[in-house]
């Protein structure tokens, strides 16, 4: 199911329901709550930006944060990374994660600190490229 192209009640209660259960699963990683997930394939870019920021928006304002979501739309793997207050306070930057994991997707990306977006030209390494952003947090917080 792509999130995009359903705009029924149903799609956007199942759209809520997973990003409230994936803010409760949040990892601690050196003391930071990581959420890294992938996407059912066929999610775009948007939708991807739009659970990121749901999902962080639910965890804990007063503890960092970072939430990595990606999927692959088209053929091509897309990652999106948003980051908390307290996370960049820890120096912690979407923009420089979303490139790290860009990186193993064999692409690039980029954006700001508190969000970022990127892809690449590798679908299998979306869960490679989500334990590369967790390693790094886990890296920073250490």
């Amino acid at each position: 199911m792509t999130w995009r192209r359903s705009s029924s009640g149903c799609a956007r209660r199942r759209w809520l329901e997973q990003a409230a259960s994936l803010a409760a699963d949040a990892a601690d990683e050196s003391g930071i709550a990581v959420v890294a997930h992938r996407a059912p394939d066929g999610t775009g870019g948007d939708d991807l930006r739009k659970l990121a920021i749901d999902v962080r928006g639910r965890l804990d304002s007063s503890h960092p944060a970072v939430v990595a979501v990606s999927a692959v739309s088209d053929g091509r793997p897309v990652i999106v990374v948003a980051v908390n207050d307290r996370g960049r306070e820890r120096g912690l930057a979407a923009g420089e994660l979303v490139r790290i994991a860009a990186g193993v997707l064999g692409g690039g990306g980029g954006g700001r600190d508190d969000v970022a977006q990127g892809g690449g030209t590798n679908p299998s390494a979306v869960d490679d490229a989500l334990g590369a952003v967790r390693r790094r947090v886990a890296e920073q917080g250490g």
